[in-house]
């Protein structure tokens, strides 16, 4: 069941995003599309202003014939030998 109330927020912050005055210039490389019956994930490396690559994951899941995305998540593509884990503990 659907909360109307947080739709309604999600979807306003998203009119948001969609206009900002600010331009984003978008790139897109290495989209891979899986689909699995009624739920299905897109991951893709992304730029915005040329910036350092995000890596991100669009999960949707197919609902009355429309697909609607239920959950994304989004993070820098660290450069190899960015992090020292000898440092955590």
């Amino acid at each position: 069941m659907v909360d109307e109330h947080s739709y309604d927020m999600v979807m306003e912050n998203w009119k948001v995003v969609f206009n900002w005055i600010q331009h984003f210039d978008f790139s897109l490389d290495e989209v891979r599309v899986r689909v699995r019956g009624d739920v299905a994930w897109v991951t893709v490396k992304e730029f915005v202003n040329a910036s350092v690559p995000l890596l991100s994951t669009n999960c949707f899941e197919l609902h009355n014939g429309e697909w609607l995305m239920v959950h994304r998540h989004s993070s820098p593509q660290m450069e190899a030998g960015g992090v020292d884990f000898g440092q955590i503990g």
